[in-house]
């Protein structure tokens, strides 16, 4: 075959007619496209042609392809470039920033409204996406049976009640990848997955019992089909809350664009160019050139790319971010009682004691504590201990109350008023 009927048959390939279209319409396809399916029909007849002598002329370059078929390649890889629409993504920053909203939207619920949940739903099922780079067609099949678990304690994780998810990531400079166990160590993980766990798991309730998937459909009136695993329109959906609720420019036409593949691509984005950092320094170190990929593609094994550990590495630095969030928010500083240290009190007591120490005077107790101060301080009253009246069950209790909240619980503080306080 000549290289201008090698030239013809590729531009006639290339803008094929749309199927079930207008008569008149084209669908191109792309210049990679193109050149994977010549390289494949190439490498096709050189496999399949005992004789040599048969293959057509453009299958015996040596350098490659002709030069009219390299320049064809040039000039489609330069047009595609010029008409490639933009691809919309999402940032695991803006996802993690999207889930405390949600946190924070749900703490101010007195009861556990539909919506709330279905946000609560979004927000879990963008930060598994996000944090494990799990495609959707692998979430879908994730089951309360079989994908989630808590544990008491796990080896080399400080506290307790830890969820274990069992999920196929798709990770960068892995071939395969196969199920991997996360481990939701961070707070804002463990927030998600607990209290998503405790409204739904067929463990928690007698109602639940039938729940099969740990990502419901959500129906067309917003109800939950624990029957059905979530669809491609409900992941689209949690997308397009996570934009709406943090207000991200896009255009509204563009809103329809933004899936599953969103969320990928910001991960990618973000984890290419630590990779990219972190290659360039260690191949300075061991003298290979700056692109090189030998060591992860050649000696590095498959079973330490894809080994169980937690969602997200930097658990402290979330759990500092979490707790910052939540400040700024101003609950904790509004719901901490600054005598008895826990949240919401609404002992009379605490108020008369709360309201003294604001004015920076003294009062006597008149009456019984209705709190847990009340197991601790006698009816007269009487000066506080050093460390606060609360002893090891105490201080566990004050600590749980708080956990709630996914921050740390207050000091007690003698120069301060004999009350507690916000460690700074």
């Amino acid at each position: 075959m000549k290289s201008n009927h090698m030239r013809l048959h590729l531009i006639n390939h290339r803008s094929r007619r749309c199927k079930g279209g207008p008569a008149d319409t084209t669908n191109v396809l792309k210049a990679s496209t193109m050149k994977n399916k010549w390289s494949q029909t190439k490498a096709g007849l050189q496999h399949s042609l005992v004789d040599k002598t048969l293959l057509p002329t453009f299958c015996t370059f040596r350098n490659g392809n002709h030069v009219e078929i390299s320049r064809l390649f040039k000039k489609w890889q330069t047009e595609d470039l010029q008409n490639k629409p933009c691809k919309p993504y999402i940032l695991p920053e803006d996802i993690e920033l999207y889930c405390m909203v949600v946190i924070w939207d749900f703490m101010q619920e007195a009861s556990c409204v539909h919506a709330s949940c279905v946000r609560l739903l979004y927000a879990l099922i963008l930060r598994v996406n996000s944090g494990s780079m799990v495609r959707h067609k692998h979430m879908e099949p994730m089951t309360w049976k079989d994908s989630v678990a808590k544990h008491d304690h796990i080896d080399g994780f400080t506290g307790n009640g830890i969820y274990c998810l069992t999920c196929r990531p798709s990770k960068l400079g892995l071939k395969c990848a196969g199920p991997v166990q996360f481990f939701l160590v961070d707070n804002i993980s463990n927030y998600l997955i607990d209290h998503w766990h405790t409204l739904f798991s067929p463990l928690c309730a007698q109602d639940n019992i039938n729940n099969k998937f740990l990502f419901p459909a959500i129906g067309k009136h917003g109800k939950f089909n624990f029957q059905a695993p979530f669809t491609y329109k409900n992941h689209k959906a949690a997308c397009i809350d996570c934009i709406e609720t943090l207000g991200l420019p896009v255009d509204p036409a563009d809103k329809e664009l933004y899936n599953s593949n969103c969320v990928r691509r910001g991960v990618a984005a973000t984890l290419g160019q630590t990779l990219n950092n972190i290659m360039l320094c260690h191949n300075k170190t061991y003298g290979r050139v700056a692109s090189s990929r030998v060591d992860l593609d050649v000696y590095c094994p498959d079973d330490v790319l894809q080994a169980s550990g937690p969602l997200f590495g930097d658990a402290d630095e979330i759990n500092k971010k979490f707790q910052d969030f939540l400040f700024d928010q101003g609950s904790c500083y509004r719901r901490m009682c600054g005598t008895c240290g826990f949240p919401n009190c609404d002992c009379t007591t605490c108020g008369v004691c709360n309201a003294a120490r604001a004015k920076g005077s003294k009062t006597k107790q008149k009456k019984q504590h209705t709190c847990l101060l009340a197991h601790y301080v006698s009816s007269t009253g009487g000066a506080p201990p050093k460390l606060g009246y609360y002893d090891e069950i105490g201080n566990t209790l004050l600590a749980e109350a708080w956990q709630a909240f996914g921050v740390d619980p207050p000091i007690f503080s003698k120069q301060h008023g004999c009350g507690y306080i916000w460690q700074s």
